[in-house]
């Protein structure tokens, strides 16, 4: 084979100045396009030395895959006297763009998790005929288009060896659309990766990282370092992808995940970390104020989250804070403050307090009928009364209704954290937000230690139920021409319905939409039928019967006729 090789090249240089070396080299690409079932084009070729051959302008189309291929400029470079055994010394690669038409993920099966083919083989048969004959791939800048209406661009040099992967200055680059979704930039990476039979483990390090993505933050995030160690085990009965450390700039992070058809379990955990090394890590917050708090300790948890599949409500979730303990020193200075609309929020050592200019748009907590409180505290966060500000068995039932309708459906926020998003920041849905969120919501509950009856009542003064319209109150009188105390079950309990869509709520109610009436159909009977199952407080429930589900909105929205079953 090494000998055919060196003859070829050899041809070709001798020939280079005549059509036949065209006609050869024609006639081989017109081979390998039969073999593979493609049509394989290029728009010319040079040998620059015996050892060295170049190729310019390829495409390469596959119908039956439904994908394009272009590449720029290939360069094969033999390697000489046969050395380290391989045929080719490298293999370059210059500006490829691989275009994918109606792909997607195939719709085998309704398990999110269920896929029939190995990757892991596929993948290791691919590299190891690729380091069979070749022993170092480079790769100069290449774009994805058209997976799953997403454009991946990537630039930088990429270094393929056997069992070793190098970039520098490294970019990637991902848009759905004309909106930009994903970017990153990074020195200096280096993966290490070895296959086993049905085993993968890879190891990599790089540096001077900058993620820019709203999936992750407002912001630019930085990191100085971050390095993983990870394995994916591929079994008859199982995938098992096990993280065993995640560092980024000294927060080490563990996962262990196990899934099949049936079935999913993760184990994760925080190795552990100072509060001022949390601090330091998480040092972008909106709010700078909780920077100022005196609090020392650490923090170190474990947890184990698994799901089954047959039975899609029956899961699991266990954390344990093993030897995290937090001591506060002084809270001084500590101010957060808030300004939503004409109201003014400050949160301190006394509690949750409200500016007395504005006191008249307020309502105190005995304004607000028990039947209102009650099924607002039963929709919105049912453990209300006994959580500290973070409800993990909701956080449980979110994960388990995101995983099996394959969408974010459903979130996880207590009243707690709905007021500290309300007050204090943005509605952007991102990881650092809702860190942020978390954070407030521990301080308010914990540190400052403020009541829950305090909590709901400042909530349920400042919910949004359409643009400029804040508190149950205003959206009493906006929607129904009433006031929240005059409201009857069917009244309350739709407008606990606006509370995670105000916005689109308002639209819809005005066009009288199909889908709204549906889902605020389905939405009164299941809260109707919950409340009758925990006892209702100071309400005959005989009375719903008589009521229907015809619903008065105020005159400039006439009337709704939702579904009743």
């Amino acid at each position: 084979m090494k000998i055919i090789c060196y003859l070829f090249f050899v041809c070709l240089k001798v020939f280079a100045s005549t059509s036949l070396s065209k006609k050869i080299f024609s006639y081989i690409i017109a081979k390998i396009a039969g073999k593979y079932h493609i049509d394989l084009h290029y728009q010319n070729f040079r040998i620059t030395n015996i050892n060295i051959l170049e190729i310019y302008g390829i495409s390469v189309s596959n119908r039956q895959r439904n994908l394009d291929l272009s590449i720029d400029y290939i360069q094969v470079h033999r390697s000489a006297a046969f050395k380290r055994g391989k045929l080719f010394e490298s293999l370059k690669l210059e500006s490829i763009i691989l275009s994918l038409h109606n792909a997607g993920f195939r719709k085998e099966s309704d398990n999110t998790f269920q896929k029939k083919d190995n990757y892991l083989k596929r993948i290791k048969l691919i590299l190891s005929k690729s380091y069979r004959f070749i022993h170092k791939i480079i790769i100069s800048d290449f774009e994805v288009v058209g997976f799953r209406d997403l454009n991946i661009n990537c630039e930088g040099k990429y270094i393929l060896e056997n069992g070793k992967a190098e970039i520098s200055e490294f970019s990637i680059f991902i848009q759905k659309s004309s909106e930009s979704i994903f970017a990153m930039n990074a020195d200096n990476v280096v993966t290490f990766y070895h296959f086993f039979e049905r085993e993968l483990t890879i190891n990599f390090e790089c540096h001077n990282v900058s993620i820019l993505s709203d999936l992750f933050a407002d912001k630019k995030i930085n990191a100085n370092k971050i390095n993983a160690d990870l394995a994916i085990i591929e079994n008859d009965d199982n995938k098992n992808i096990n993280i065993k450390t995640f560092f980024i700039d000294g927060m080490n992070l563990k996962c262990n995940i196990t899934f099949d058809s049936n079935f999913l379990e993760v184990n994760f955990g925080l190795n552990k970390m100072s509060i001022d090394h949390l601090k330091a890590f998480f040092g972008n917050f909106v709010n700078r104020s909780i920077y100022e708090i005196d609090l020392v300790g650490q923090l170190e948890f474990s947890g184990v989250y698994k799901l089954d599949f047959k039975f899609r409500d029956r899961f699991n979730l266990d954390i344990d804070f093993m030897d995290s303990e937090f001591e506060i020193n002084s809270l001084n200075s500590f101010e957060i403050s808030g300004n939503i609309g004409p109201l003014i929020y400050v949160v301190n050592e006394f509690g949750l307090n409200i500016d007395e200019r504005d006191y008249k748009l307020y309502k105190e907590s005995n304004y607000f009928t028990p039947l209102l409180k009650q099924a607002v505290v039963m929709c919105e966060d049912p453990s209300f009364y006994t959580h500290s500000g973070i409800d993990f068995e909701n956080i449980g039932f979110a994960i388990s209704n995101n995983i099996n309708s394959k969408r974010i459906s459903r979130g996880a926020s207590t009243i707690t954290m709905q007021l500290s998003r309300n007050l204090f920041l943005n509605h952007k849905r991102n990881i650092y937000r809702k860190v942020e969120e978390v954070v407030i919501a521990l301080i308010i509950e914990n540190l400052i230690s403020v009541s829950k009856d305090k909590i709901l009542e400042v909530y349920l003064n400042i919910i949004e139920f359409a643009p400029n319209i804040r508190g149950i109150e205003s959206g009493a009188i906006f929607y129904f021409s009433k006031n929240s105390k005059d409201l009857n079950l069917i009244e309350i309990i739709t407008l606990i319905y606006i509370i995670p869509r105000p916005y689109h709520f308002l639209e819809a109610l005005k066009v009288k939409s199909p889908i709204l009436i549906e889902n605020l159909g389905k939405h009164i009977n299941s809260v109707i039928y919950r409340l009758k199952k925990v006892g209702l407080e100071a309400v005959d429930l005989d009375y719903i019967k008589d009521i229907g589900l015809k619903i008065d909105f105020a005159p400039a929205f006439g009337s709704l006729y939702v579904l009743k079953k």
